[in-house]
C-alpha cells in the first residue's frame, strides 16, 4: 500500500500538470477572425471581459491568472489586436505580452467641395473610419470654443457648428483617428488656404469674415460651373442690398431631415431661421463647407443688376433683372 501511495500523486501530479498546460491550448469559439479595440488605460478584467464576450476566451477567470502570473495586469499595450478564429489561450497572451497591434492602414479620404459635416461624416462611415458618428457630432459641439485658442477664424464664427470651417480636400490618415485630430486637420488646411486668403483681402471684403463664409456656402451649392460663382454671388448681394428675401434653396434642404432634389411650396413654410424665402438676409452658420473658389466669389462678385437665376439642365444658369424676364427664363430652361 505504500509503494502505491507514490504513484498515485505522481500519476496525479503528471495528470495535473497536462491538464494545466492543456488549459492554455484550449481554443476560444470565435469561428472568424475578430478584432478587438483596447483602449488606453484599459484594466485587466475590461480586457478579459471583452475577449470574453466575443468568444476568444472561455474563461475569465482563468484569463485573468495567467495576466497575473505573467504580470501583465497593467502593461497590456492600447491598440487594435486581430485575433485569428479558434485562437489558443496561450497565442492570446503571446499576442498581448508581445503588443502585437494590428497594423492598420492609412486610408485617402476625398470630401467634394460643398459637403456638409453629416454627409462627411457618411462619406468616413463608407471608408470605414470609426469616428464618424461622433464626427457628425461637430454640427454643435463646445469644441469651437475650445479650438478658438488655436485657430484665431474661430473667434469670428457666432455658432456652436464647425459647419464651413471644415475645408474639404483630400486627406490621408489611419481608420482610427479621433473625431477631434480629424477636425484638427482640417482646421489646418482651412487656415492654410481660406483664412490666409481672407487676411490677404480682407480690407476689400464687403461683409465681414463669417457673413462671407456664410455666402460662400450658399454660392457653392448653387454653382456648378465655376464662371458662374462670381455672378451668382452678384444676384445674392444686390437682393441683400434691395432688402430682399435670398430666396436660395439649398438653405431649405440644409434644415430638412430627408432633403428633396426639389423644394417644394409646402417646404418654403419651414419655419427656421435658415429658410431663406421667410428671412431676409443670411442664415445663421455656413450650409455646407464651401470651397476656395466659392469664398473668392462671395468676397468679389460680378458687377451686374442681376436680381433672379434659374438652372438649366445641364447645371448652368439663365440670369435676369427683373421678374419678367425671370418667368421667361424658367420657361426656356425647362
Amino acid at each position: 500500500m505504500k509503494k502505491t501511495i507514490p504513484i498515485i500523486i505522481s500519476i496525479l501530479m503528471i495528470f495535473g500538470f497536462f491538464s494545466f498546460i492543456s488549459i492554455f491550448f484550449e481554443t476560444g469559439r470565435n469561428s472568424q477572425s475578430v478584432i478587438i479595440e483596447i483602449r488606453h488605460g484599459a484594466v485587466a478584467s475590461e480586457v478579459s471581459n471583452s475577449l470574453f464576450e466575443n468568444k476568444i476566451i472561455r474563461n475569465r477567470i482563468i484569463f485573468s491568472l495567467a495576466v497575473k502570473s505573467l504580470g501583465l495586469e497593467d502593461k497590456i499595450q492600447a491598440g487594435s489586436y486581430d485575433f485569428d478564429k479558434y485562437s489558443t489561450l496561450f497565442d492570446v497572451l503571446l499576442k498581448l505580452k508581445n503588443a502585437k497591434i494590428r497594423e492598420i492602414a492609412p486610408v485617402e479620404v476625398v470630401f467634394p467641395e460643398g459637403v456638409s459635416i453629416y454627409k462627411m461624416g457618411s462619406i468616413l462611415e463608407k471608408n470605414k473610419v470609426k469616428c464618424f458618428e461622433e464626427f457628425r457630432g461637430l454640427t454643435e459641439t463646445n469644441l469651437v470654443k475650445a479650438k478658438a485658442r488655436d485657430f484665431f477664424f474661430l473667434r469670428l464664427v457666432n455658432s456652436d457648428s464647425f459647419e464651413g470651417v471644415l475645408f474639404p480636400d483630400t486627406y490621408i490618415f489611419n481608420t482610427d483617428i479621433s473625431f477631434a485630430a480629424l477636425a484638427d486637420l482640417m482646421l489646418k488646411r482651412f487656415n492654410q488656404v481660406i483664412w490666409v486668403y481672407w487676411q490677404e483681402n480682407r480690407k476689400k471684403a464687403k461683409l465681414s469674415f463669417y457673413q462671407t463664409l456664410i455666402l460662400a456656402s450658399i454660392i457653392e451649392k448653387e454653382a456648378a460651373i465655376d464662371s458662374e460663382r462670381p455672378v451668382i454671388s452678384s444676384v445674392f448681394y444686390n437682393r441683400l442690398k434691395m432688402g430682399m428675401a435670398l430666396a436660395a434653396d439649398p438653405t431649405i434642404k440644409y434644415v430638412l431631415a430627408d432633403p428633396t432634389k426639389k423644394v417644394y411650396i409646402k417646404q418654403l413654410k419651414i419655419d427656421s431661421p435658415y429658410n431663406t424665402y421667410k428671412y431676409k438676409g443670411l442664415p445663421p452658420s455656413p450650409i455646407c463647407n464651401p470651397g476656395l473658389s466659392s469664398f473668392k466669389a462671395a468676397m468679389f462678385p460680378s458687377e451686374t443688376n442681376y436680381i433672379y437665376f434659374v438652372a438649366r439642365k445641364d447645371g448652368s444658369h439663365i440670369f435676369s433683372t427683373s421678374w419678367r424676364g425671370h418667368q421667361k427664363a424658367r420657361l426656356l430652361a425647362r
